[in-house]
C-alpha cells in the first residue's frame, strides 16, 4: 500500500512539475512573440522621420522585456539622433559592456556625439578591447580618426533616406552633406600626408 501511495505521490508530483514547466514554456513563447511585436513595431516607427521619439518607447519597453543588446543598440542610435546625448550614452554603453567590437562605432546615426568625450572614451575603450581580442593596431590615431571621419560620412543619410521626396529638405541635406564631405576630405587628405 505504501508503494502505490508512493509511486501516486511520484506520479502527481512529475504532472504538476510537467504542467508547470509546460506554463512556464508557453508563457516564455508568448513573451518572446510580445517582444517580436513591440520590435518590430518600434523598428516601424524608428524608419519613419518623425516618430523617434515613439520608437523609443517601444524600444525601452522592449528592452526591459527582453533584454536584447540589438534593442539596446537602436535604442541608443534612437536617442542621438534626437540629441539626448545622456541617453544615447549609457545605452551605447551598455551594448558594448560584453562587446569588441568596433563595427557598430561607425554608425552615422552617432554624429551628434561626436566631439563629447564620453564619444572618445567609448572609442578608446573598444580600440582596447578590439586590440586585446585580435591584436595590436598599428596607428591607433589614424583608427580613431577613420572611425569619426566615417560617423561624419554616413551622418545624415537617415534624414536622407527616410524622409518623402521634397525637394527644399533634400537639396538642405544634401547641402549639410556636401559640407561634411569637403571636410572629411580634407581631414583624411591631412591624416594621409
Amino acid at each position: 500500500m505504501n508503494l502505490i501511495k508512493s509511486n501516486g505521490n511520484k506520479f502527481i508530483f512529475l504532472f504538476l512539475l510537467s504542467v508547470i514547466g509546460h506554463y512556464n514554456l508557453f508563457s516564455q513563447d508568448n513573451n518572446s512573440i510580445d517582444c517580436n511585436k513591440i520590435v518590430l513595431e518600434a523598428d516601424s516607427l524608428f524608419n519613419k522621420v518623425g516618430n523617434l521619439k515613439k520608437s523609443i518607447l517601444l524600444y525601452t519597453q522592449a528592452y526591459y522585456e527582453c533584454g536584447s543588446k540589438e534593442v539596446e543598440f537602436n535604442l541608443s542610435k534612437a536617442h542621438a539622433l534626437l540629441g539626448n546625448k545622456d541617453s544615447a550614452f549609457y545605452h551605447l554603453d551598455n551594448v558594448f559592456e560584453k562587446d569588441s567590437s568596433i563595427c557598430k562605432l561607425q554608425d552615422g546615426d552617432y554624429y551628434l556625439l561626436l566631439g563629447d568625450k564620453r564619444w572618445d572614451m567609448i572609442v578608446n575603450r573598444q580600440l582596447i578591447k578590439y586590440q586585446f581580442k585580435r591584436g595590436n593596431i598599428s596607428k591607433l590615431n589614424i583608427s580613431k580618426r577613420l572611425i569619426n571621419l566615417e560617423v561624419r560620412d554616413q551622418a545624415y543619410y537617415y534624414y536622407m533616406i527616410k524622409l518623402p521626396l521634397n525637394s527644399k529638405l533634400n537639396d538642405k541635406y544634401w547641402r549639410i552633406k556636401t559640407k561634411i564631405n569637403k571636410k572629411n576630405f580634407k581631414r583624411a587628405k591631412k591624416n594621409n600626408t
